[in-house]
């Protein structure tokens, strides 16, 4: 899990539906920054156990994995929202975006064997 260490309110981050939409390429700096400007470090980690393996996510991990998908806009439509909300609604964005991440990811590699 990672620590969120700085409460804000959903009204502190009008900027960032333009901020971001604005960006072109630098969208994935952008998250990041704007992780940064919650006090959240983008290199903060989440741990899953699947069968018995521990796997490890990084915040900016999973920013990167989705900004390579084809539900890059989905990702960041669900992302605008989860910063402008409560801590709490962005810890669990990361917590089930990281989930479903890893487990295409494992799906995928299983699939190749």
């Amino acid at each position: 899990m990672f620590q969120i260490t700085n409460s804000l309110q959903t009204g502190d981050f009008p900027f960032c539906k333009s901020a971001i939409a604005h960006l072109g390429k630098d969208v994935t700096e952008a998250c990041k920054q704007l992780l940064l400007d919650r006090d959240i470090n983008p290199v903060s980690s989440i741990e899953y156990e699947v069968n018995g393996t521990l796997h490890t996510l990084t915040l900016e991990w999973i920013i990167e994995a989705y900004m390579k998908t084809q539900k890059r806009d989905l990702f960041m439509a669900l992302f605008t929202k989860a910063v402008e909300g409560s801590d709490q609604e962005l810890e669990t964005f990361f917590q089930q975006m990281g989930q479903l991440v890893l487990m295409s990811s494992l799906s995928e590699k299983s699939i190749q064997l």
